[in-house]
């Protein structure tokens, strides 16, 4: 901090007496614990391959990621795990990702992004509509996705706490 702070401010001030502070001792259990927290991920899709990659690709960028092939496995997922994001597919075997959304927007706040072949403008405008937070279509470039993610997680921990997603 003092050649940063001081040399500046020397010039514009005169001359200063820098003083260091001892930097205080970190508890290494609770910064390892705190470390250890990552962002849960679920990842709503029909698609085996996608599931597979995003998983990895999101490991591999510090998140805990999991997968669903379906809106059962997806319900599933929630209660098994605490999850901080949803990634949905519209179009699943069994309910449709618009559905999904309204259902888990109905029971909680958790953020839902939208990730979809259906591009359309109205396919997105009802997707925000039944409580998604973002839309992206397929073809996607996970490091879109991955900003998406991470800007979708820092809005939501920035509410105040009464307005934050229910933990599991």
């Amino acid at each position: 901090l003092c050649p940063l702070f001081c040399i500046p401010a020397l010039r514009t001030h005169g001359p200063l007496q820098c003083v260091t502070l001892p930097t205080p001792k970190l508890d290494r259990t609770s910064y390892k614990t705190a470390m250890d927290n990552k962002d849960r991920i679920l990842i709503v899709d029909d698609d085996p391959e996608i599931r597979r990659l995003l998983v990895d690709y999101l490991a591999k960028n510090g998140f805990e990621a999991f997968a669903a092939k379906d809106g059962r496995e997806m319900w599933q997922g929630l209660e098994r795990h605490a999850i901080d994001l949803v990634v949905l597919d519209l179009m699943l075997p069994d309910t449709d990702g618009l559905t999904l959304c309204r259902d888990l927007r109905a029971r909680s706040s958790m953020p839902v992004l939208m990730l979809t072949a259906r591009g359309e403008e109205a396919d997105r405008i009802v997707g925000i509509e039944m409580g998604a937070d973002d839309y992206l279509v397929k073809p996607f470039s996970p490091r879109e996705l991955l900003a998406r993610i991470k800007t979708i997680l820092r809005r939501t921990r920035a509410l105040p706490p009464n307005l934050r997603p229910e933990s599991h």
